[in-house]
């Protein structure tokens, strides 16, 4: 399965999926203008992901600064998608990583796991980690 490295802008988090060294991480800012337009390339590799026998599950490392409701939707829909491969045995552990007194941060986690009726682990931070 091919890796998917988008690097992080102002406005875009980076996105690094590697199958091979068993990164699965979304970091930084998401902001961007049209957030499905920025994901789709996410959205793609996921549909392979969903092909590939071999995998057997992933852990998926979020850890943003902040995100705009546009990014909201693009990220439970791409979440949404790939814990559907739940069902085929492929274990999926969502890490939502978050400054330890962002509440607002840790609200839409919390609300996305609630959507998505599946247990995030949430990982507090403090600024000088």
């Amino acid at each position: 399965m091919e890796t998917l490295l988008i690097k992080e802008t102002r406005t875009t988090p980076e996105i690094a999926f590697d199958p091979a060294k068993k990164i699965y991480s979304i970091r930084g800012r998401s902001i961007p203008a049209d957030a499905n337009s920025f994901f789709r390339p996410l959205d793609h590799w996921i549909d392979s992901y969903a092909e590939s026998a071999s995998t057997h599950g992933m852990s998926v490392d979020i850890n943003l600064e902040h995100l705009n409701t546009g990014s909201v939707r693009s990220l439970l829909m791409i979440l949404a998608k790939l814990l559907r491969h739940k069902s085929t045995g492929k274990n999926i552990q969502i890490n939502w990583h978050h400054e330890e007194h962002d509440e607002d941060l840790l609200d839409k986690g919390e609300e996305m796991s609630l959507i998505l009726e599946h247990p995030f682990r949430f990982v507090p931070y403090t600024e000088e980690n």
